[in-house]
């Protein structure tokens, strides 16, 4: 029975295809050339409304069909999602998500916005202000045994995470907007998540909500940096 599922399973997986890779290259031949394609900012609404790449549309992390409306009915058409780079999962995710759902010309932009504005190309600024700030860090050596002393905020969920610190909270950075007001304002609060790229963006909304900037940390390297250095996570 065991070897039937497991056989079923590897069946949908190969029925289901997979997604291709692009770079920035030719991201941008399509965007000069006006090709017709769909990029999809598999970033967070906040991270939308700060900039993103020209002519993106934002399907946040999971929200594929939540938001099928957004892509071409036509499920042939060229779709591609991008996100923080080569570690964040978000557009991979996405680009499952949605050949799941029957597309079959899907893209990855695996080196994404990153790439695209160390290329020096132009963002659409989103409407949305964070302030600029330098946001303090702590490292997981630093942190080990000063635990208590902060509201550990994961900004991703424990598998995403591949683990949580102890006594943490999620407020995952997809429903930030919503839900930040559950952390408090009056004690030192640390970011964290798997590599820790995306936590300054989140500790800049917090900013521009009211919270004060000696009270907002974020661990460097995320759990990735902490479990490397040699301490355990709650799995």
């Amino acid at each position: 029975m065991k070897y039937l599922i497991l056989i079923t399973m590897l069946l949908s997986f190969s029925l289901l295809g997979s997604y291709k890779e692009i770079s920035t290259k030719e991201v941008k031949k399509l965007i000069d050339t006006k090709a017709e394609y769909t990029l999809v900012d598999s970033l967070t609404s906040i991270h939308y409304g700060v900039d993103h790449v020209p002519t993106s549309i934002n399907i946040q992390h999971k929200e594929v069909k939540e938001k099928l409306n957004l892509l071409p009915k036509d499920k042939s058409k060229m779709v591609i999602f991008y996100c923080m780079g080569p570690k964040c999962f978000f557009s991979k995710n996405n680009a499952k998500e949605a050949l799941s759902l029957g597309f079959t010309n899907v893209y990855v932009w695996n080196a994404g916005i990153p790439d695209w504005k160390k290329k020096g190309y132009k963002t659409i600024k989103g409407g949305s202000f964070l302030p600029q700030a330098t946001i303090n860090f702590v490292k997981p050596k630093q942190l080990n045994g000063n635990l208590d002393k902060v509201v550990a905020i994961s900004l991703f969920n424990k598998k995403e995470n591949k683990g949580l610190l102890p006594n943490s909270k999620i407020v995952h950075i997809t429903k930030f907007l919503e839900k930040y007001k559950e952390i408090p304002k009056d004690k030192p609060i640390l970011l964290y998540s798997l590599y820790g790229k995306i936590d300054k963006v989140a500790a800049r909304f917090l900013l521009s909500k009211g919270y004060s900037l000696s009270n907002i940390y974020y661990l460097k390297g995320g759990t990735t940096a902490w479990k490397k250095a040699g301490f355990k996570l709650e799995e």
